[in-house]
């Protein structure tokens, strides 16, 4: 019953309350009066022609494929390293906690001083003095580059998840059957495909959705950054949905743009539901 009772106020009654605003007209004038205009579904019609919205699905999809692969390739890389016996192994999974343990906020403003777009900026400093770099380059404000630098931050905070994760599951392949494949002849890649895989196949499974989930309602990196800048330029659908309420404090529009983001979240998070369920079910 107290699991009901918090579920019911921390989540069903927000989301009740998110739904009934993006049902109404209501601005910064009339947020607080309990007989806004009811205007059914003209707010998701005035989302779906909104000039910054199909363009921020399309950079949200991007930036969500663009990580969801970095963090896979580089956590299953990092995972493999750091399960072998070799020195160096327990300072490398240390450093991997402390970056995800770091908060976004934090990550984020230290990612701003790295890459200032003056001289100023670490990146830009050391670049000029190596000769890389001609002059200060402006990371956070050049257009397409800062999607490109907002992806790799993004995926350098998510990689020791996915790593963390995927060496669990790396830790569970019994050792007897990669003795048995190297009296076969079978040599690392063999033994990696034939199976590593097969036996992390599950665990990768889940974490690709949960990566999914995560990359999708990416909120902090964008505001502490650029604000969505420059221009639209760096804005996805959950940050648009921030821009429409509390910029332009449009919050029936804001809270169309919500419920949008809610339902694709809740869609990603159909396959890991039903994954779940049926390992509870087997067990």
């Amino acid at each position: 019953m107290p699991a009901v009772a918090f579920l019911a106020l921390f989540f069903l009654y927000p989301l009740y309350l998110m739904v009934d605003l993006s049902l109404h007209e209501v601005s910064i004038g009339t947020v607080a009066r309990p007989d806004n205009d009811f205007v059914g579904l003209a707010n998701y019609r005035a989302v779906f022609a909104d000039a910054d919205f199909w363009p921020a699905a399309v950079r949200t999809a991007a930036f969500v494929v663009g990580t969801v692969a970095l963090q896979l390739l580089l956590g299953l890389g990092l995972a493999v390293t750091l399960n072998a016996r070799m020195r160096g192994v327990t300072i490398g999974r240390t450093l991997l906690f402390f970056v995800w343990l770091l908060p976004p906020t934090v990550s984020g403003v230290v990612w701003r001083l790295l890459l200032d777009g003056t001289q100023r900026g670490v990146g830009n400093h050391v670049l000029t003095g190596l000769g890389v770099l001609d002059e200060p380059f402006s990371f956070l404000t050049a257009g397409p580059a800062t999607m490109v630098a907002i992806t790799l931050i993004n995926t350098w905070a998510f990689v020791p998840f996915a790593t963390i994760v995927l060496m669990a599951a790396l830790q569970n392949v019994p050792e007897t059957v990669y003795e048995a494949a190297k009296v076969d002849g079978a040599g690392p890649g063999r033994r990696f495909v034939a199976i590593t895989l097969p036996f992390i196949a599950p665990t990768l499974a889940i974490i690709t959705i949960l990566l999914t989930i995560y990359s999708f309602k990416t909120f902090d990196f964008i505001y502490v950054l650029t604000l969505g800048g420059p221009g639209t330029s760096t804005s996805t659908v959950p940050f648009l949905a921030y821009l429409r309420s509390f910029v332009s404090f449009d919050f029936g529009q804001g809270s169309a743009i919500a419920v949008l983001a809610v339902v694709a979240a809740l869609a990603l998070s159909i396959p890991y539901l039903v994954r779940t369920s049926r390992e509870e079910h087997y067990s």
